[in-house]
């Protein structure tokens, strides 16, 4: 494979990745997953609350 065809193929996987990346869905996914995991981590916390009272 030559440099230029190289660089092609990965300037269309980039231009992929940036359509992925800033789709609504793809956002609400990322974002969905985040509070998961922050309430999972409060869940946690408030679950052995007595152990540090």
């Amino acid at each position: 494979m030559e440099p230029i065809e190289i660089l092609q193929e990965f300037n269309s996987c980039y231009a992929k990745i940036q359509a992925i990346a800033q789709n609504e869905n793809w956002l609400l996914l990322i974002a969905n997953k985040k509070a998961l995991r922050i309430n999972i981590h409060y869940y946690r916390v408030y679950e052995n609350r007595e152990k540090f009272a």
